[in-house]
């Protein structure tokens, strides 16, 4: 397998964990959002800590893709 080929297949990875991070995220966003005054302030204070850090990750797994991509030029 060649350089380009390795780096695509890493990508397409980075591609998918990218996906399921942002649908995670977005459905804790909507179960946050439902259950306010429902469950207690600890939950909700849990469920936007998770917000955040799952946040902090995406943009980190997308740094990391654009400068993978960025790395298929020079090749």
């Amino acid at each position: 397998m060649g350089k380009i080929d390795e780096i695509k297949e890493e990508i397409g990875w980075l591609k998918v964990w990218l996906g399921i991070l942002v649908v995670t995220m977005f459905g804790m966003i909507g179960w946050g959002i439902s259950h306010i005054g429902k469950v207690g302030n600890l939950l909700l204070i849990l469920d936007a800590i998770s917000i955040v850090m799952i946040a902090i990750i995406v943009a980190i797994i997308n740094f990391s893709a654009i400068k993978k991509i960025k790395s298929l030029k020079d090749l």
